[in-house]
């Protein structure tokens, strides 16, 4: 009498359990061993054809990464090109064969992020401990050696860590000479690229000021040379105003900007501050399907992509919406 009071009991148990079990077996398997040679294949072909590109930045980890976050090969497969930031202090080593996967299985370009205003906010901070301790101020050719050796070794990053290039930002200088500076920016590039014929190159930042050359450095063939221009919208939410701003870049910039490779950069929210500011990556996305006879727009960036990660819906789901919108 146990034995069949048992076997009524799990049987009833079964039962109860019907509407949340199934009853086929999982290929455990199958879900554990990563996407498919035939998916990976098609995700190549498609990012080979001509489509909006998607580009986001992330900061670089010298550390064990902690989290997913950390982790290029965590963001969303379709995304083309992923820059780090900070590079010079150094990037983890399963981070760097990591980027190597990347590259080849989903054709994903990393580049290294050279940062015109973190060189220079360095100048400055020396130009004021020079101040107190009663030394005088650098000159202007000490300025611009300074600014080269330290574009210099963030460039070296590139090749250090196996990157498919580098993404220019140029965002000011409170220096005083400030054509000195962008000069050295530009020409300490352009070598670099000289000799790197392969690399990529994506420049962003204040274009405005770095697109009017004024003899001292050749902006045209820097411009020539890259995969695109990426504007920052910054606190923005109106994508007219957006355009009249490339507008005036295009006309500023006498000849030397080109009106087809034009990528529009916004942000999320990050954890700390989850109000949104300006436009978002999906507005972004929208107003880059439409056409616009003044010039093309070839694609978005998502400025700070970790940030995406800490969704409270879905992890880079500000940006998974984006690509959506773009690929439709």
């Amino acid at each position: 009498m146990k034995k069949i009071l048992i076997i009524f009991a799990l049987a009833a148990g079964l039962c109860g359990c019907s509407g949340w079990t199934e009853p086929q077996a999982k290929d455990i398997h199958s879900e554990l061993s990563g996407p498919s040679s035939g998916y990976l294949q098609d995700l190549r072909a498609f990012k080979e054809r001509d489509h909006k590109t998607v580009i986001v930045g992330m900061n670089a980890c010298a550390d064990v990464p902690t989290g997913r976050f950390q982790h290029p090969a965590s963001i969303p497969d379709s995304v083309d090109v992923i820059y780090l930031r900070n590079l010079k202090d150094g990037l983890h080593p399963s981070l760097v064969s990591e980027i190597a996967s990347l590259r080849a299985d989903k054709a994903t370009k990393v580049l290294a992020d050279v940062d015109f205003i973190s060189i220079a906010d360095e100048w400055d901070a020396l130009q004021e401990a020079n101040e107190s301790n009663g030394e005088p101020a650098g000159t202007e050719e000490e300025f611009r050696t300074f600014l080269e050796n330290g574009f210099r070794k963030q460039l070296e990053c590139c090749e250090r860590y196996g990157l498919d290039g580098i993404m220019l930002s140029y965002n000011g200088s409170s220096s005083v000479f400030s054509i000195t500076g962008r000069a050295a920016f530009v020409n300490t590039a352009l070598d670099w690229l000289g000799k790197h014929q392969d690399k990529t190159v994506y420049v962003r930042g204040i274009l405005s000021v770095l697109s009017r050359a004024s003899g001292a450095y050749d902006i045209k063939g820097l411009f020539d040379r890259f995969s695109g221009m990426l504007y920052a919208c910054g606190t923005e939410e109106s994508t007219g105003n957006v355009e009249m701003a490339i507008e005036r870049i295009i006309d500023r910039g006498e000849g030397n900007v080109p009106r087809d490779r034009f990528v529009l950069e916004v942000t999320v929210p990050t954890p700390a501050d989850p109000a949104h500011i300006g436009l978002t990556p999906s507005e972004a996305a929208s107003w880059t399907t439409v056409a616009y006879q003044s010039f093309d727009k070839t694609g978005i960036c998502i400025e700070n992509a970790q940030d995406d990660y800490f969704m409270a819906e879905k992890s880079y789901g500000s940006i998974r919406e984006a690509i959506r919108i773009l690929n439709l």
